[in-house]
């Protein structure tokens, strides 16, 4: 049997894919291990080497990357290198590529998690998932608080993107687990949608009525995957979706 580590364990994507490895040994947040402290880290893991880690934790909020740029590099980029010397295989979570996109405005959230990929990609064994993903949590959670609190909302009409549920992705990931796959995978779902048209989906799925919602273009950015190396269904993800918060 595989020994693993999950980081990030208790967030997002992060819970889903525990889900996928109940043997696996969990790192829920800042009082199980601070990744902002790379002395912490390399100690932890001299006490227990393992057959894999898969890298949920980081610091999503962009604005909070540009705060704490030190914070950002640690747990995105400079951790990397104590995997790799204390685990065989390193599933790395990272984003968009948009550095390679044009045009590309610098921010220290993408420029992080672009040195974490290629510091995981040093270590041929080693896998990075680029994604944009949703599920019960995040953005999803910002429109259902929202709404619960009757304020006017906001959701970008040129901020494009094709991103997968958490769970599809857990799915992929104990796939690449089970096949000891390695390299770089893209993975998007079926359709290309502005984040006010997949809030709009979300407000008549989700049978949302009281809040305002309006359209904003105040900035224009492209975050979809190109030439995607694995696809899921936009529609299989939003069901999954609607059935998360079906009770809320």
């Amino acid at each position: 049997m595989k020994e693993i580590l999950i980081t990030g364990a208790s967030g997002m994507l992060g819970s889903d894919v525990a889900k996928g490895f109940p043997q696996a040994d969990l790192l829920c947040g800042k009082n199980d291990l601070d990744f902002s402290s790379l002395f912490e880290v390399e100690r932890f893991l001299k006490i227990k080497k393992y057959d894999c880690i898969i890298h949920c934790a980081a610091l999503t909020d962009t604005r909070k990357c540009e705060d704490n740029r030190e914070t950002a590099e640690k747990i995105h980029s400079d951790v990397v290198d104590i995997f790799n010397t204390y685990s065989r295989k390193l599933i790395y979570i990272s984003t968009v590529p948009v550095w390679d996109y044009y045009p590309y405005v610098k921010s220290i959230y993408f420029e992080t998690k672009r040195a974490g990929e290629i510091k995981t990609l040093s270590k041929k064994e080693n896998i990075v998932i680029r994604a944009n993903i949703y599920g019960k949590g995040g953005l999803s959670d910002w429109f259902h608080e929202g709404s619960r609190s009757g304020r006017k909302m906001h959701g970008y009409s040129e901020v494009f993107f094709n991103p997968v549920h958490t769970t599809q992705l857990s799915f992929i990931i104990e796939r690449m687990v089970s096949a000891d796959s390695n390299g770089v995978f893209s993975v998007s779902s079926d359709k290309v949608l502005s984040k006010y048209a997949f809030l709009e989906e979300m407000k008549i799925r989700c049978n949302i009525t009281n809040t305002t919602f309006v359209s904003s273009n105040t900035i224009k950015q492209d975050l979809a995957i190109k030439n995607a190396d694995m696809i899921c269904s936009h529609e299989e993800g939003m069901n999954l979706l609607t059935k998360e918060y079906e009770n809320k």
